[in-house]
């Protein structure tokens, strides 16, 4: 169970009323099947973010960092990042969930338990943005273009996945519910 202190709930009272939300209301807000999954994957990011801390607390050569980007501006950015001083180099991190409902005990294909990962784009790349990538050397336009959804295999280091996504599955409410 989560330690709740005043301070931290104070937090969020601040923060519905500076952006104009009814503080009664967030628990319906954040189940909003639009919202609830997003705040699922964000909110897995800051559970890995907090552990691989806590791993490395005794290694004063690698600092867990994860920057705030609005990615509606395209900007290219990681979930995380692992940055090691004495090489002053920094390895990428993406956070992805198991695609909903997808755990399976097998299939005529796969004889073994299985669940999907998709690592996706959360914005599918338009033309111009495509344009603008193709100028900084990450891809060619063609590249880029058959992979508006997708990343390409070169853009992270590290892929982490959770697997609990895998177990929820969205009731008769339109709501999702976790059902290992």
């Amino acid at each position: 169970r989560m330690d709740l202190t005043k301070k931290s709930i104070q937090k969020i009272i601040d923060y519905c009323e500076e952006h104009g939300l009814d503080f009664q209301s967030l628990p319906e807000i954040i189940d909003e099947p639009k919202v609830a999954p997003m705040v699922r994957g964000i909110g897995f990011e800051y559970v890995i973010k907090n552990y691989l801390i806590n791993l490395l607390k005794k290694n004063d050569n690698l600092t867990v960092k994860k920057e705030i980007i609005n990615s509606q501006l395209t900007v290219k950015g990681d979930d995380l990042q692992i940055y090691e001083r004495d090489t002053k180099k920094s390895f990428s991190l993406e956070c992805k969930l198991a695609k909903n409902n997808s755990f399976s005990l097998g299939t005529k294909n796969k004889k073994y338990s299985h669940c999907s990962i998709k690592v996706m784009r959360s914005r599918t790349l338009g033309d111009e943005i495509i344009k603008r990538l193709s100028k900084k050397g990450e891809a060619t336009i063609e590249e880029l273009k058959s992979h508006k959804d997708s990343y390409l295999y070169n853009h992270f280091d590290l892929v982490i996945t959770n697997l609990r996504n895998a177990f929820y599955i969205t009731n008769e409410d339109k709501k999702f519910i976790f059902r290992p």
